[in-house]
């Protein structure tokens, strides 16, 4: 059902002025020239009856919207309430096309409804190597331009009343091992690399797209996943989200992606990396990239980087994150591409850390500042802060480390360690 709206222009057309310097990366610039315009709204209608699969209507409905103009976007409103989203798995038995598919849109707000799977796409069990794994997206943009989606929750099986699948009877749901009168295999809930692909919100090869004020519980993949096609991403915000139980990441940045922003996100207790920037090869690339304002609380990594390819102008400050794993680790596996240009500012760890390994880890990258930050090393184990391998013009400076005090350097020049606690001594292998 169509209607009209009289409203301001929103970040629908947030053209970010990201810049080659990581530190001087911008937020997004709303254009407010001609703000008074009359907006198109149309309305999905659909059941909240739990037996019936909303898929079918939902896609139905979006394909006959039309695409926006730049200066009048279109809007589409779903209804308040619950509705069963499995996908179209009679015809696309792995999810190949996702469950809500936006594909070559344009100029778009879609907000609202809260959507959920009952079993992942494929049987317990799979083998990736084999192609048996599923791939289904609940929300899957490709190669769409100034779209916004905003106030929209999607939950996936990956708990049960946020508490650890398989563990009993009760607890354990009919695709799981053995079923629900045997199930016995613990999860936390729990990580399937069969399962990894089932992200909430997958973004590829698009052009100004806004994600915000959006809710995620208990998917088997990544919160939010963004990746290029034959074009990059470009010009990505994700703001003021809450990523609960990711089955993998709470953030995945893969291949070919220039500007994104990550502001307010909250990763609450993700299975695996909390934001995770990993090109799939050596010419891929993540680029432009500010993460700001966040809670990172995944079991893992807090900023994972150790993928293939180009990670570099990146500008990481005032986060805190909770976990008893290293909070950054930048290199690239392949060891063929340098980076560079890496800020972090101002970031604090709530807890404490302990391990053989440095909290943070750079490798064969150039023009790097760590200030400020607050990063608790506990007195056990090998107390080191900072590990950097062929890495030149480091800065690291007024740095809490608690009882950290080893930084490890080798083969890395223009090292730069002043007015940190405690004091650093520098160790060269």
């Amino acid at each position: 059902m169509k209607s009209k709206l009289f409203t301001p222009i929103l970040a629908i057309i947030c053209l970010i002025g990201f810049t080659s310097c990581a530190e001087e990366i911008a937020t997004p610039n709303v254009d407010t020239t001609n703000v008074q315009e009359l907006w198109d709204v149309y309305q999905i209608t659909l059941s909240e009856d739990s037996t019936v699969d909303q898929t079918a209507s939902i896609q139905k409905q979006l394909d006959a919207i039309p695409d926006g103009t730049p200066t009048k976007p279109n809007i589409i409103r779903f209804p308040d309430g619950r509705f069963w989203t499995e996908g179209d798995l009679e015809n696309n038995s792995q999810g190949r096309n996702g469950i809500i598919n936006l594909t070559n849109r344009h100029n778009l707000i879609i907000e609202g409804g809260t959507f959920y799977t009952k079993a992942p796409a494929t049987a317990y069990g799979g083998n990736v190597d084999k192609g048996d794994y599923s791939r289904r997206r609940h929300f899957w943009l490709i190669e769409c331009t100034n779209i916004t989606l905003r106030k929209i929750r999607v939950e996936g099986s990956n708990t049960i009343d946020g508490r650890v699948i398989g563990t009993t009877p009760t607890l354990t749901p009919s695709f799981w091992q053995g079923g629900e009168d045997n199930g016995a295999l613990h999860g936390s809930p729990a990580y399937r690399s069969y399962w990894e692909l089932e992200h909430a919100f997958d973004i590829r090869g698009c052009k100004n797209i806004t994600l915000e004020d959006c809710f995620v519980f208990g998917v088997w993949g990544d919160g939010v996943y963004v990746g290029g096609t034959t074009s990059p991403s470009e010009n990505i915000v994700l703001r003021n989200l809450h990523l609960r139980f990711t089955g993998r990441q709470g953030i995945g940045v893969a291949n070919s992606v220039d500007g994104l922003l990550i502001d307010k996100v909250w990763v609450d207790k993700g299975r695996r990396a909390s934001i995770d920037l990993e090109p799939h090869n050596h010419q891929g690339f993540v680029r432009n990239v500010k993460i700001q304002n966040c809670r990172l609380e995944a079991v893992m990594v807090a900023i994972a980087a150790a993928g293939r390819g180009d990670v570099s102008n990146i500008y990481i400050h005032n986060n805190t994150y909770t976990t008893t794993s290293p909070f950054l680790v930048c290199h690239d596996s392949s060891e063929k591409v340098t980076r560079e240009n890496w800020t972090v500012k101002n970031n604090t760890r709530i807890g404490a850390f302990g391990s053989p390994v440095a909290s943070i880890r750079f490798k064969k990258t150039n023009n790097i500042v760590l200030e400020g930050n607050t990063d608790a090393i506990k007195l056990t184990q090998s107390r080191t802060t900072v590990q950097l391998i062929d890495c030149k013009e480091a800065n690291i400076l007024e740095n809490n480390f608690g009882h950290g005090y080893k930084i490890i350097s080798k083969a890395s020049t223009g090292l730069t360690v002043k007015e940190n606690v405690p004091e650093q001594v520098i160790v060269e292998l």
